[in-house]
């Protein structure tokens, strides 16, 4: 939403289906991660040796599957502009924003939380088996906070909601109602001083 409001950007159904399907890469990116991390896990690695190894492995599929979406983006933008398709240039460009983020998220945000929560883990010395892994979590009562983090979670919510009550979003006919009209001229329209 932060991004929306920097650069100006009128809501249309497409650009919200682009924002929805670059969440699902969001979701995707962090599978992967956690996945991969489970599978170093099982295979009797440290937790510390887990998060590194299921990183390296599930990073060239989340490079890869947002590489292939941005240029998607970018064919998609090119059609928009070619063949005067406004709307599919606008689906482009929030798929490619919601794609950015998401990366920046799955590089950044993820791996800083997962750093943060290797330090407060107390591992043991020496991995049991393979089969099960076992930590110890010093102070930290995830299930006893849940309601902390789902009020939190709400206020941001709220917050997010009443920003765009006050301020809005530009909206488009698609929400209006009304016609849609593009022109094009192959030469340049002067307005009168």
């Amino acid at each position: 939403f932060a991004l929306f409001r920097l650069i100006p950007v009128t809501l249309t159904l497409p650009g919200i289906a682009g924002f929805l399907l670059s969440t699902g890469s969001a979701l995707d990116a962090n599978i992967l991660i956690f996945e991969r991390l489970k599978e170093e896990l099982r295979n009797g690695r440290t937790l510390a040796q887990a998060i590194d190894l299921g990183w390296k492995r599930a990073w060239p599929s989340i490079r890869d599957s947002n590489i292939a979406t941005l240029i998607t983006s970018g064919i998609l933008f090119w059609f928009g502009s070619t063949f005067g398709a406004s709307f599919v240039k606008g689906f482009a460009i929030t798929l490619a924003l919601g794609v950015g983020v998401s990366l920046f998220s799955a590089i950044v945000v993820t791996r800083t939380f997962l750093s943060i929560s290797l330090d407060v883990i107390k591992q043991p010395e020496k991995h049991p088996s393979g089969l099960a892994f076992r930590v110890k979590v010093e102070k930290m009562n995830i299930l006893g906070k849940r309601y902390v983090c789902f009020a939190i979670s709400i206020i941001f919510i709220l917050v997010g909601l009443v920003i765009i009550a006050i301020d809005g979003l530009p909206l488009a006919v698609d929400f209006r109602g009304g016609s849609y009209f593009n022109f094009n001229f192959h030469f340049k329209i002067y307005q009168p001083l």
